[in-house]
């Protein structure tokens, strides 16, 4: 199901669970000794907050397309209760990204259940280069959290688009860039939290309600701040937001595949992170059309792709 690994020298345990099923499936593994590998610079982390039993497929859609490029996947916390967002997932990720060897000078963090990558560390890290900052965040249509507030939904000027409002399934800086943002957006959680927020954002303590339940808000919230720089990538030139809205198969104004990559339109990017936003209603069709699937997608399904939701075929105008 996955491409070979390199793993770096070091102490493995290999896990199997079972899943009580009956004609159940199991993994096997298979080694031999290679050169020790360059050790790569980018560190792909996700948080693995799901009962163990499913934890495998849940996030299999992450970890398949990384492997395709012979890249581990880092998980936090694999197992544990989700509890209050920002902790479980900025305080978590702040603990692994400062705890990794000193070759790692890249953190890309992506939701673990809706989130595939499409390209090789390389080409990520000079993808992100060429943008020209230390950290960005991917983009998208949906004002969320906080959807019903107009004067906060002003905050964000309007971008060709319409991809003016940060989402958190998706990020990328560098090392020391992370540790900032990631500092700044605990800061701003504490602040929410003993209502304390500076005068600057003061107004937007009407929404607290939002604190355990969003990390996003965090990263917008500190984006207001101006404590350190976060860059909008509403280009998509490093990410993907596809929200149910835009993932036609046929026709689809938004997405066309070149040459078995995903451009983005109008501005005919290629982004190389996609996190499917709002539900995983034609991830698998996806993927198995930009070749981040092989096989089944859990044991004893047809290949993806091998029945089209109906949704994903239809005229937007219906």
């Amino acid at each position: 199901a996955t491409e070979a690994i390199r793993l770096p020298r070091g102490t493995y345990r290999l896990r199997c669970l079972s899943r009580n099923k009956p004609n159940g499936l199991h993994s096997a593994w298979g080694f031999r000794r290679v050169p020790e590998p360059i050790p790569s610079a980018l560190q792909i982390i996700t948080v693995g907050r799901y009962p163990l039993e499913v934890l495998d497929w849940t996030i299999a859609g992450l970890t398949r397309s990384a492997t395709r490029f012979g890249r581990l996947v880092k998980v936090c916390d694999p197992g544990e209760p989700m509890g209050s967002w920002p902790l479980c997932k900025l305080e978590a990720t702040l603990q692994v990204v400062r705890e990794l060897p000193d070759h790692i000078t890249h953190i890309l963090f992506c939701d673990g259940c809706d989130c595939m990558v499409l390209g090789e560390d390389q080409e990520l890290i000079k993808r992100f280069q060429q943008v020209g900052a230390d950290f960005a965040i991917s983009m998208e249509r949906i004002c969320w959290p906080i959807s019903d507030d107009r004067e906060w939904k002003t905050m964000f000027p309007e971008v060709p688009g319409r991809r003016r409002f940060p989402n958190s399934g998706m990020w990328m800086g560098t090392r020391e860039a992370t540790v900032r943002v990631l500092e700044e957006c605990l800061v701003t959680y504490r602040q929410v939290k003993e209502d304390n927020l500076p005068p600057s954002l003061r107004k937007w303590q009407r929404h607290a309600k939002w604190a355990d339940r969003s990390d996003q808000w965090m990263f917008q919230l500190t984006h207001f701040s101006e404590r350190v720089p976060i860059h909008l990538d509403s280009r998509y030139d490093l990410f993907a937001n596809m929200g149910p809205d835009c993932r036609l198969l046929e026709n689809n104004p938004d997405y066309e595949l070149d040459a078995g990559r995903l451009r983005a339109l109008p501005e005919g990017t290629h982004p190389l992170v996609i996190h499917f936003a709002g539900g995983c209603t034609g991830k698998s069709e996806w993927q198995a059309r930009l070749g981040t699937l092989r096989g089944p997608a859990r044991p004893g399904c047809k290949p993806a792709g091998a029945e089209v939701d109906p949704y994903l075929t239809r005229n937007r105008t219906d």
